[in-house]
């Protein structure tokens, strides 16, 4: 049960993922929160991503790579964070773009929401 229920809630992360901008925000509340606000779309698309790599990078590591779990569970929280710090860098190179504490911060509730689902 506790594999299907884990099977379920990756589907519904890479789901909302792929989708966030369309399902959940719709361009009135973009608009009004311009800048680096707490209600834009990517910060939802952050929330799911690393939740959803982090489940993914555990279960490759436990099931596959038959790594134990305490070191599947570092592994994949530092992993999944230091990709969305690359990520951060990229943006702050990106012409009219900035580095977002904001986004790092939902990248780490991610990543905790994938923990908890993954234990």
């Amino acid at each position: 049960m506790k594999k299907i229920l884990v099977t379920l809630c990756l589907f519904f992360c890479l789901f909302t993922t792929l989708f966030a901008e369309k399902l959940y925000f719709s361009e009135d509340l973009s608009s009004q929160n311009s800048g680096n606000s707490y209600l834009q779309k990517d910060k939802f698309a952050h929330l799911t991503t690393a939740c959803f790599l982090y489940c993914w990078n555990y279960k490759v590591m436990s099931d596959i790579c038959q790594i134990n779990s305490t070191k599947c569970k570092y592994l994949s929280f530092s992993l999944v964070n230091l990709m969305g710090l690359a990520k951060e860098f990229v943006d702050s190179k990106e012409k009219n773009n900035n580095f977002s504490y904001k986004d790092l911060m939902f990248d780490l509730m991610g990543s905790v929401a994938g923990m908890i689902i993954c234990n």
